[in-house]
């Protein structure tokens, strides 16, 4: 699920996304 699609930097945003599900357990 990439939320991030319209974004111009996917990989910053996957990161970013990574890290929070990473948090979230």
């Amino acid at each position: 699920m990439h939320e991030c699609l319209h974004a111009a930097s996917e990989d910053l945003c996957c990161t970013m996304h990574a890290m929070v599900s990473l948090r979230l357990g």
